[in-house]
C-alpha cells in the first residue's frame, strides 16, 4: 500500500509500518519476510510485531512493544516472529 513504510532503526534494526493492516496479517508479512531473508541471504531476522490500538496507544509505546517482542524473538532461539502479547 502507498502507506507501508520501511527504514533503518537504530543499528541493525529496520522498522516497518503496515497501516491499517491487522496484526495477524502483519504476522504474516513479517514471516514471509523472514523466510526470503534467509533463502537469499546468510543472514537471519529475528521480528517483533505490535499493533495499535491493542499493543499502545501512541508511537512510543507501539515500538516499545515491537522491540519486547523482537528481543523475545532473540532469546527464544532467533531467526522467527514473535507477537506483541502473547508467549510465543
Amino acid at each position: 500500500f502507498r502507506s507501508d513504510m520501511a527504514g533503518r532503526f537504530g543499528g541493525e534494526e529496520v522498522m516497518v509500518l503496515l497501516a491499517g493492516t491487522a496484526k495477524d496479517r502483519a504476522a504474516q508479512v513479517a514471516e514471509r519476510m523472514r523466510k526470503e531473508i534467509e533463502e537469499e541471504t546468510d543472514v537471519t531476522a529475528s521480528i517483533g510485531v505490535a499493533s495499535y490500538p491493542d499493543d499502545g496507544q501512541n508511537v512510543e509505546n507501539l515500538i516499545q512493544a515491537a522491540d519486547e517482542a523482537m528481543y523475545r524473538a532473540k532469546r527464544t532461539g532467533k531467526n522467527k516472529v514473535c507477537l506483541a502479547g502473547s508467549d510465543g
